[in-house]
């Protein structure tokens, strides 16, 4: 059996697959140096590290037992900042307490917050009152409270206050401050939105540095967003110009404020400039001078960087042009720095010599694999019975070891699923991708209506259609690969994770065309994760399914725990015993009904993981018993 397609042995382990899911996080930069952060799977912490722009040797920051991780609205973000290059502040993901950092003694974190019952993301120090001002996430009362708050300091940096500056909006984030201090700018929205359907920008002034925030003499207004038609995000200064990305007029571009007080929008390239805001601290744009821009977008679902002339309204340069995808932009006077994603490369921390246009890769991820073993991405746009385009990218099998004799050899077929599911495919390495391609099986990666990186329309064609705009989405690009890429239509597979998930159970009960399916850590119940589930999404299932007060009936039609005596698709679950977000009891209730019905079903819990597995040997584990319960089946079905 080895010799066929998805039975292809390859030295590229899981073991490998999960650890060459390292990944790098967030990005800052200062005159001297350059900050980023690094998750490892192999211990499962986040490592700061930096690296000057001399020698260009990375230093590990983080000492043992810290981890740089904030878990603000669970999905965190914001998790340090840099004071100057002797210190810096992270959010530790034991306490989530914010702690300040000394070069001159790494090995001494020492704690600033010390509030147990708070989380805390997005720490910004303003220098004029010697402060920080932060967002927080309280729990008080079994209810949790979300705030903007400063933080005052001594000279040694221990807290000596703390005062509340906002707290009447539902959730904070992104606080930014102008160049010359008096102008503090954040991104505040009210429930039952999201961060990616309705936010707004406020701005607070003061009239000089010695002011305290929390002084009744600052001034307070929103500058958009008010009318409740757009979602805003990653705030920005250029001098006391203030700029934000908009989707206002379709796709997230940049707006700016003008001096008769106007918010108007700079670009027309129509293209998103970023993804959905479920992480804090991303940066996709910066204003350079007034009259250039460096942006990042998408086209078609690859990732550019470039300068863009607000003079002539017209890209001057590209930069990193090797990148398929471009996140978190710092800007210094001699450099541009990225963290740039490529297709048969890993993730790396890049920087762009302003004067000379050249690059030079400060930090670059293992990957593990040859060049000649990697798949790479073929886009594909797909027109729907629904007179609409679907986007996916196709992986073929690939191992060097192995090669497909002719075009009668078909393939088996795993259709990857995104979470989110407000959320994209990308077509950067994806080690997960790899391991089922050097095995035999073609992999498709769909950006199912929904997704974002194709404008606000694209994003919103899911509201109130979950569980069905996407399945007419899966059924056209399984439809189209089988026909056009030389795959067993016997062997097609499904799988996703947490909204991927439940997309992928309710594939399996709406289609007849799937051998197997996988769920991680998937949505079974919708109804009930509403009630479950915690306060940043606690309405995002209102938006996706309706209002169930009004359309419980619709919710049940749209749930596969209520569709199981439809499924017949073998199916195997893997859920985190921790997990806040999709709780174990959605995964086991949808198995144990599976096991009622007498479907072939399978169910792993790993006791230490949450929404998201972070341990690569649980990855590993995982990954190796969704293969063989694949393999097994095809076995059986052959004889």
């Amino acid at each position: 059996m080895q010799d066929l397609p998805g039975f292809w042995r390859s030295s590229w382990s899981a073991e490998l697959a999960a650890q060459a899911s390292a990944e790098l996080m967030e990005l800052k930069a200062t005159e001297q140096a350059v900050y980023w952060t690094e998750y490892s799977p192999i211990d499962g912490r986040t490592l700061l590290y930096s690296a000057d722009f001399i020698q260009r040797q990375p230093v590990l920051l983080t000492c043992e037992d810290y981890s740089v991780r904030s878990r603000v609205n669970e999905y965190g973000g914001g998790a340090f900042s840099v004071i100057d290059d002797l210190h810096w502040l992270f959010i530790n993901e034991a306490d989530q307490q914010i702690y300040l950092q000394r070069r001159a003694a790494l090995s001494q974190p020492q704690p600033i917050t010390d509030y147990p019952h708070c989380r805390y993301a997005e720490p910004l120090y303003d220098s004029a009152q010697h402060c920080l001002i932060a967002i927080e996430q309280a729990e008080e009362a079994a209810r949790v409270v979300h705030r903007l708050v400063c933080l005052r300091l001594d000279a040694q940096f221990k807290l000596v206050a703390r005062q509340v500056l906002q707290q009447s909006a539902d959730f904070y984030s992104s606080p930014v401050l102008s160049a010359d201090g008096l102008r503090l700018a954040w991104i505040e929205w009210d429930r039952p939105d999201q961060p990616w359907t309705q936010t707004r920008l406020l701005l607070a002034e003061r009239a000089a540095v010695s002011t305290p925030w929390f002084d009744p003499g600052v001034t307070i207004k929103t500058i958009a967003g008010e009318q409740g038609d757009a979602a805003l995000q990653q705030p920005r200064f250029n001098g006391q110009q203030l700029f934000a990305l908009n989707d206002q007029a379709g796709y997230w571009e940049p707006w700016a404020e003008q001096s008769d007080s106007s918010f108007v929008q700079l670009t027309q390239l129509q293209a998103d400039m970023a993804g959905a805001p479920w992480q804090m601290g991303g940066c996709n744009y910066w204003p350079l001078d007034q009259n250039q821009l460096l942006i990042t977008w998408f086209e078609q679902g690859f990732g550019h960087c470039g300068i863009y002339s607000l003079g002539t309204h017209s890209m001057t340069q590209q930069l990193f042009n090797s990148a398929s995808r471009i996140r978190h932009l710092a800007v210094t006077a001699e450099y541009i720095i990225a963290i740039a994603s490529y297709s048969q490369a890993g993730s790396a921390v890049m920087l762009w010599h302003r004067a000379s246009a050249t690059e030079h890769c400060i930090k670059q991820l293992s990957i593990g694999l040859n060049s000649s073993d990697i798949a790479t991405p073929e886009p594909l746009h797909i027109s729907t019975s629904a007179g609409k385009t679907t986007h996916a990218f196709l992986f073929k099998a690939k191992n060097s070891a192995y090669s497909l004799p002719d075009s009668a050899q078909l393939t088996p077929l795993v259709v990857f699923l995104h979470g989110g599911p407000t959320s994209a495919a990308y077509s950067v390495f994806d080690p997960r991708i790899q391991f089922w391609t050097q095995r035999g099986f073609a992999v498709v990666d769909i950006n199912y209506s929904g997704s974002t990186g194709f404008g606000r329309t694209y994003r919103y064609a899911l509201q109130q259609r979950w569980g069905e705009a996407e399945i007419a989405d899966i059924a056209a690009v399984v439809d189209y690969v089988i026909e056009h890429a030389a795959i067993n239509p016997a062997q097609v597979v499904i799988r996703g994770a947490s909204a991927g998930g439940y997309s992928a159970l309710m594939a399996v009960a709406k289609l007849p065309i799937f051998a197997a399916a996988a769920s991680w850590y998937g949505v079974t119940d919708p109804l009930n994760l509403r009630q479950a589930t915690h306060k940043f999404e606690g309405d995002y299932l209102d938006w996706l399914l309706g209002d169930p007060q009004q359309a419980r009936d619709y919710y049940q039609t749209h749930s596969p725990i209520y569709l199981a005596d439809q499924i017949q698709t073998p199916l195997i679950f893997f859920q985190g015993a921790l997990d806040v977000v999709v709780v174990p009891e959605q995964t086991q209730s949808m198995w144990q009904q599976l096991q009622r019905n007498q479907v072939l079903t399978e169910y792993y819990e790993y006791p230490n993981q949450g929404h998201g597995f972070r341990d690569s040997q649980i990855l590993a584990d995982a990954l190796q018993r969704e293969l063989a319960f694949y393999q097994r089946l095809f076995i059986q079905a052959t004889g």
